[in-house]
């Protein structure tokens, strides 16, 4: 905690909003993500801490507010006895032809505009909204 403080600063200045993904089970061989755990982290150390629903924030551009991505680039298979080739996850290609997107980073600049938004009490962006009337964040209890 000390070492976010002095990188992002006092927890006064400070909110910390996370994606409300929650993996149920842990997949095999991979590390475990620390989402609830973090949360509680912060919200211990006093931080304002919300939740904020991921709807569509991996999907839509984050540049051109509202393209569709999509995955283009193939890759040989790591589990050859399926394909050949599969289409690789992370990286995304928005529609309208305004750039390349790592998928994480996409989703983060998405979750970052509706944080933004709420806390400016701007109405949340369309082309992340489930309808017209959507809760964007959360209290993290």
């Amino acid at each position: 905690m000390n070492k976010f403080q002095k990188v992002f600063g006092d927890k006064n200045d400070v909110v910390v909003c996370f994606g409300d993904f929650e993996q149920q089970k842990h997949m095999k061989y991979k590390e475990p993500i620390k989402g609830k755990g973090m949360r509680t982290l912060f919200k211990k150390s006093g931080y304002e801490t919300y939740l904020v629903d991921e709807f569509r924030t991996s999907c839509k551009c984050c540049n051109c507010n509202g393209g569709d991505c999509e995955k283009f680039m193939l890759r040989e298979n790591p589990k050859p006895w399926k394909t050949n080739y599969a289409l690789v996850h992370g990286l995304l290609r928005c529609k309208s032809g305004c750039g390349l997107w790592n998928r994480d980073t996409n989703g983060a600049k998405n979750i970052y505009k509706i944080s933004y938004n709420h806390i400016n009490n701007i109405e949340r962006p369309m082309y992340l909204s489930r309808s017209k009337k959507s809760g964007t964040l959360h209290d993290v209890p």
